[in-house]
């Protein structure tokens, strides 16, 4: 539910404090830089239950090696997402034709931000789902609905839709460094306390 909250919320928030037309943007820019993620998932989706096994066997060094892989695929993915950043504007052209949506490059921008903040807590994400100490990460979850809301629409309210964005990226960033401490932890047999529940 609180992941829910956390990333369903937008398209209210944003209508809420910037206005259908915002909304609009919003989504035809998510629409575009999200397939990066989709991608992302197809790959990296099936070391989830390969992670459970070599946990189980205490296989470290399979783990290990098999971060490193995706912290590569995320650095290719990024420089894909790049040039799909840079792109973007001739996309928009060719996909709406002659509508009138005029789609900001800071929209796009900061969404493409979104996404590689998503694919690098994805690199440490799947394999403490994995590992199945989730209590940090649904307390982590619980915590960010609850702030997520009250900050994104301050800064909507402040910014506009750039505001909002920025708040959801740096929400998913703070994802990232909490699971990144927690996987290094882990793999490296020091985690003790919350980290190993």
């Amino acid at each position: 539910i609180g992941t829910l909250i956390l990333f369903q919320s937008n398209n209210l928030i944003i209508i809420h404090v910037v206005g259908d037309a915002a909304v609009v943007e919003y989504n035809i820019a998510y629409k575009y830089m999200h397939t990066l993620i989709m991608v992302f998932n197809i790959i990296v989706t099936p070391i989830w239950s390969a992670t459970t096994d070599a946990y189980v066997r205490q296989d470290f060094d399979w783990i290990k090696s098999t971060n490193k892989k995706m912290v590569i695929i995320t650095a290719l993915m990024s420089v894909v997402g790049f040039i799909m950043l840079m792109c973007s504007s001739w996309f928009y052209r060719m996909w709406l034709g002659d509508s009138p949506v005029d789609i900001p490059f800071s929209i796009s921008a900061l969404l493409y931000l979104y996404m590689v903040a998503m694919m690098m807590y994805g690199c440490y994400g799947y394999f403490i789902n994995g590992f199945g100490h989730l209590r940090l990460q649904m307390i982590v979850s619980v915590v960010l609905s609850v702030l997520y809301p009250v900050f994104a629409i301050y800064a909507g309210k402040s910014i506009g839709v750039e505001g909002v964005l920025v708040v959801f990226t740096l929400t998913t960033f703070v994802s990232y460094l909490w699971s990144k401490i927690q996987y290094t932890k882990i793999v490296n047999r020091t985690a003790s306390g919350i980290w190993l529940k």
